[in-house]
């Protein structure tokens, strides 16, 4: 996985009825028999599993059962990774009061979620473990004889390129799906799903509502630090241009220590912007815009900048303040963008190029902004973010004097968003 490296079935299902290993009420029916943990991959954080977690809700598992484990993946301290994620299924063993987790781990987070099995203590503590195109030192054993394990990755990955079979495991290859598109895809779904319970899945797809229930946590960008005392404001807006349609906020939320926000129920094909604003001096807004929702999603998250001490932060530094400006970010939670497969516009410019969507770059998110100040548009890759995996920026120039909205199109699908003033409004991030 040399990216990262550059940049420091078959258990019967236990089903419960009259014996509750919970200490919560459920919402659904109960399926599972034991409490899921996930864990993310390079760069990530809980809305990678977005579409997996859907999925597991319309098969009957309660959205209380599934913990989302949210890491620092720049930290290059192994011991301290591992540390952590020990400390959280045991938090989610004692709150739930079941003997063990299901573990999923994606990418750097499979890799984790292996080592953390390796080990004699945390063994008996796992159930089942599935690993999504994992990184992984070597596949030349399970990480534990006892734990049934799940070894699934695409045929062609360009982030962790070794991709093979591990000895007694569930080994699966998938071909045409990308790093990222490989965990929102039913072909992965549906192995872990049998993995974990005995049996396929009922339904093949998220379950359609009339009345959405959404939720999700506020973290920092990259490194997943909650900064208690955020702020997050819902606001119904235009399809056509994204503004608001009221002043007022529909829901506020004021972010604790543990990160989350929610429940919030949105209404039916309405589009909404999600401003999220934190306690700490000069931080600028960031103005996050999706697509209507169609079914409950409980692993929506909304970013901030890194916090003050965070080597990110200084990096981030020279994204324009100015506002004569507007500053803009394109970002794919559920695959990254491929040339000859996938095509972006942004009002009206083409970045369907090798510039920016080379499949080997693994493109998922694109920030704008006018690099060089000549108040053009002039679509040359920004140095900044040359270093990052999976991060691009495009000089691209936004007026804000002019009220305007601008147009992302991917692959047909268009969303808009305001061109706020850069310095005083923020930053829009548009969400596919």
């Amino acid at each position: 996985m040399k990216d990262i490296v550059r940049l420091p079935i078959l258990l019967l299902v236990l089903i419960f009825s009259c014996k509750k290993e919970t200490q919560h009420t459920h919402t659904v029916s109960k399926v599972n028999a034991y409490p899921i943990v996930v864990v993310h991959g390079y760069l990530g954080s809980s809305d990678s599993y977005e579409y997996l977690s859907k999925m597991l809700e319309t098969n009957g598992v309660a959205k209380e059962d599934i913990f989302y484990f949210d890491w620092n993946t720049t930290e290059t301290n192994a011991d301290l990774n591992a540390y952590q994620l020990e400390i959280f299924v045991d938090k989610v063993l004692a709150e739930t009061g079941a003997s063990k987790v299901d573990l999923i781990g994606h990418s750097l987070g499979g890799g984790l979620s292996y080592s953390y099995c390796k080990k004699e203590k945390n063994a008996p503590k796992v159930a089942h473990l599935a690993m999504i195109a994992p990184f992984l030192r070597y596949r030349t054993q399970l990480p534990n004889e006892g734990i049934p394990t799940l070894n699934i990755w695409p045929t062609l990955d360009y982030v962790v390129t070794d991709g093979a079979p591990i000895p007694n495991a569930i080994n699966i290859e998938l071909p045409d799906v990308d790093h990222n598109e490989i965990v929102a895809t039913y072909k992965t779904f549906e192995p872990i799903f049998q993995l974990f319970y005995g049996k396929l899945p009922e339904m093949n797809m998220p379950k359609t509502v009339d009345n959405p229930e959404i939720s999700g946590k506020v973290l920092t960008f990259v490194e997943n630090r909650i900064l208690e005392g955020s702020t997050l404001k819902i606001y119904e807006v235009a399809s056509a241009t994204g503004k608001r349609i009221l002043p007022t906020p529909d829901a506020i939320f004021n972010i604790k220590k543990d990160g989350k926000w929610g429940p919030f129920f949105p209404r039916k094909e309405a589009y909404y912007e999600f401003e999220v604003s934190t306690p700490e001096s000069g931080d600028r807004k960031l103005h996050f815009y999706r697509w209507p929702f169609a079914s409950d999603n409980h692993a929506l998250v909304f970013r901030t900048f890194p916090p003050e001490g965070s080597p990110l932060r200084f990096a981030f530094a020279g994204i324009p303040k100015d506002d004569a400006e507007a500053v803009a970010v394109f970002y794919s939670t559920s695959k990254a963008l491929w040339l000859g497969r996938d095509n972006l516009t942004i009002d009206g410019a083409s970045l369907t190029n090798e510039t920016f969507l080379a499949p080997e770059k693994n493109t998922l998110a694109i920030f704008l902004y006018d690099d060089n100040k000549n108040n053009t548009t002039d679509l040359n890759s920004i140095p900044l973010f040359d270093g990052f995996q999976s991060l691009k920026g495009a000089d691209f120039y936004m007026s804000a004097l002019e009220n305007g909205s601008t147009a992302f199109e991917l692959n047909g699908v268009v969303l808009n968003t305001p061109k706020w003033p850069s310095k005083t409004d923020g930053i829009s991030v548009a969400v596919f």
